[in-house]
């Protein structure tokens, strides 16, 4: 969790920073942040068009007027409110098809479905878009895309932190608080094995490309790899000496990465299990690591307010990436490997030429720590969130800024473009998402219904759906209705 007036990062569940004293919390009693929202593996497009069948076996109801409410239960089976109006356009059983999201439809973009229960870990659509998986505090839940039907349950004895699909979707891996990693046949909703072994949280998992091996990083300092067919632990990678925060395996699967409270990258060989090499450079927590998208550099985020790129083939620093004067709380590669953005504490971002090193340029106008960075699908244009409540919108060729989005009133913790690129989506410390129209930069439709922070934000990849997560315990899927 990063202080919002320093940016120092401070334990999860802190309440207070500890270099500063600054609150991290606001203070209202809210829910935990949501550790992480992303679309794991999400390739091609959602099936077919998104009714909603059944909304009351989903536990989360429809929405009608302004301010939207939920109906059904939410947080835990806490009853939200009692049942609203039926939608715009809704029938019995469901409501119209939802279209895909534009800028003349963009007024039209209102909830479709609350989806979790208990406080929401992580989300992930099923590669094929077939499935949505909601982890939590209370277990893991699977949610057919098509209709949004909850389909399964999955109940575990403690917070689930990571969900990640096999790549052919058939499996869904669980990492928890209880220090396993759980396997489940998403078809049948049975739980294939719990592998046990680790003696600390399961911070991060990840499959292999090829989907027979699966990757868990832990509190207790190591990676495990189990084969996904027996359950079986294959080995257990050792060397860190600190929490392991995240993994991630080369697009090959030929390599693992970790990176790790101990301020190292650890490369492991996955056949053997050996460790190719340790990457030390980092002064301080390595919070993430990523390959480029050619699979031959790796980039490490660290708290030492550097990027590192390191070379994969040969293990060597190609360069440290040096400007920032805060913590880099964002890095993100432009669409062709080319760029890297990268967002600080310093309330700059600055673009980075991948292949020299160089500081392409420094992007000046925010008065608060920046928090997310994203590219527009062509790679033309960054959009970056912030502290001080606005979006900048970068024309990355020329460095200059476009516009400025105003209209939140709390920092912009996430960013993203829809697919086509017409529309941006924020979401902020205000409990409010904001659709944008790119082109113009005027304020498209203002999404209301989370009750606490949206920490982040994540367009389907047809672009007919929006997700966010909140701090509120739940995930919202908004579509055109």
């Amino acid at each position: 969790m990063y202080c919002p007036a320093c940016g120092a990062r401070n334990p999860a569940g802190a309440r207070f920073c500890g270099a500063c004293g600054a609150p991290l919390r606001k203070e209202r009693r809210i829910r935990p942040l949501v550790l992480m929202l992303g679309i794991l593996g999400a390739v091609g497009v959602l099936v077919g068009v998104a009714w909603v069948v059944g909304l009351g076996g989903l536990g989360r109801g429809a929405w009608g007027g302004a301010p939207m409410e939920p109906t059904g239960l939410a947080g835990g089976g806490v009853p939200a409110s009692a049942p609203g109006p039926t939608p715009t356009g809704a029938r019995e059983g469901g409501i119209r098809p939802v279209e895909r999201m534009g800028r003349d439809n963009a007024a039209r973009v209102g909830p479709v479905a609350r989806l979790g229960k208990g406080r929401v870990g992580q989300v992930a659509f099923s590669p094929d878009g077939r499935w949505l998986a909601v982890g939590s505090s209370v277990g893991v839940y699977v949610y057919e895309a098509a209709t949004l039907r909850e389909t399964r349950r999955f109940e575990t004895d403690a917070w689930v932190s990571s969900v990640a699909f096999s790549p052919d979707g058939r499996l869904l891996a669980s990492g928890s608080g209880d220090k396993t990693v759980i396997v489940w046949d998403v078809r049948t909703g049975e739980r294939v094995r719990t592998l046990e072994g680790h003696t600390g949280w399961v911070q991060s998992v990840a499959f292999s490309p090829d989907g027979r091996l699966l990757a868990s990083g832990s509190g207790d300092q190591t990676v495990i790899l189990w084969d996904v067919r027996t359950g079986e632990r294959v080995r257990t990678l050792e060397g860190h000496t600190n929490w392991v925060l995240s993994v991630a395996f080369s697009p090959d699967g030929r390599l693992l990465a970790s990176g790790s409270e101990d301020q190292t990258v650890i490369v492991w060989d996955v056949r053997t299990g050996e460790r190719v090499r340790t990457l030390e450079g980092h002064t301080d927590w390595v919070s993430n690591v990523a390959f480029s998208p050619d699979g031959r550099l790796l980039a490490s985020g660290s708290d030492d307010r550097t990027v590192i790129v390191w070379d994969v083939g040969t293990g060597e620093r190609v360069r440290t990436l040096e400007g920032h004067t805060g913590n880099v709380n964002s890095v993100a590669f432009s669409p062709d490997g080319r760029l890297l953005a990268s967002g600080s504490g310093d309330q700059t971002v600055i673009l980075w030429d991948v292949r020299t090193g160089e500081r392409v340029r420094t992007l000046t106008g925010h008065t608060g720590l920046v928090l997310s960075v994203a590219f527009s699908p062509d790679g033309r244009l960054l959009a970056s969130g912030s502290e001080d409540q606005t979006v900048i919108v970068w024309d990355v060729g020329m460095g200059e800024r476009v516009r400025t989005l105003e209209g939140h009133t709390g920092l912009v913790l996430s960013v993203a473009f829809s697919p086509d690129g017409q529309l941006l989506a924020s979401g902020s410390w205000d409990d409010t998402v904001i659709l944008w129209d790119v082109r113009t930069g005027e304020r498209v439709r203002t999404l209301e219904g989370h009750t606490d922070d949206v920490n982040s934000v994540a367009f389907s990849p047809d672009g007919r759906l929006l997700a966010s997560g909140s701090g509120d315990g739940t995930v919202i899927l908004w579509g055109v209705r």
